[in-house]
């Protein structure tokens, strides 16, 4: 028993691998790549056309809805509370609007604008206000896809370009599981003008 008892003791005294001290664990879960689907609402601020015919050619008009639906693809880098990355993104824009411009001879012409598409290329910066809420703020370049079209006779009836733009805009962004999270965000753009060939009618539009 006390041969024992002295093995135990002896043992007790060793050093414990159980309380060596370990190296701390740094997590950076918002660190990797994402893919996801995003689907929203638009509006059109202001949109202006110009013909270059007339002596009257310039107007503007406001107003013009519709949604967006698309993917999203990007890489985050955690460094302690700030998240860095970039993210790009494609979605289908329906946004449209008709409108009768000031320089039409007949008061029957209208003119319609519409977004067929609209995709990003963005930074992102953010800072976490907890573990798995982000709040960020992002800005890019932007490029919309929009088709120019009046009820005269002629051809073409219609005609699309892409115009490039920018993007700016910011948001909150949760983390619902480790691998999935959710966001609300609200960005606007503004395109440049482009000449469509018809009536020679620039087009330039900013939208929300």
């Amino acid at each position: 028993l006390l041969s024992t008892s002295a093995t135990i003791a002896s043992a007790a005294d060793l050093p414990s691998k159980k309380n060596t001290p370990q190296s701390p664990i740094v997590s950076a879960p918002w660190t990797g790549f994402y893919a996801g689907v995003n689907g929203g609402y638009t509006f059109q601020n202001t949109a202006t056309t110009t013909d270059l015919t007339t002596t009257n050619p310039k107007t503007s008009f406001s107003g013009g809805n519709g949604f967006i639906v698309g993917a999203q693809a990007g890489y985050d880098h955690q460094i302690q509370s700030i998240v860095v990355g970039v993210a790009g993104d494609i979605d289908y824009d329906s946004t449209k609007k008709s409108h009768h411009p000031s320089w039409a001879a007949s008061p029957l012409y209208q003119l319609k604008v519409s977004n067929e598409w609209t995709g990003t290329v963005r930074g992102r910066l953010g800072y976490l206000v907890s573990q798995d809420l982000l709040l960020y703020t992002t800005a890019g370049l932007a490029v919309g896809r929009k088709q120019l079209k009046d009820n005269e006779n002629g051809v073409p009836p219609s005609q699309s370009k892409s115009h490039l733009g920018l993007v700016v805009g910011g948001g909150l962004e949760y983390r619902v599981t480790e691998t999935i999270s959710t966001f609300i965000e609200y960005r606007y753009y503004t395109y440049e003008a482009l000449n469509y060939v018809k009536k020679e009618v620039k087009s330039k539009a900013d939208n929300s």
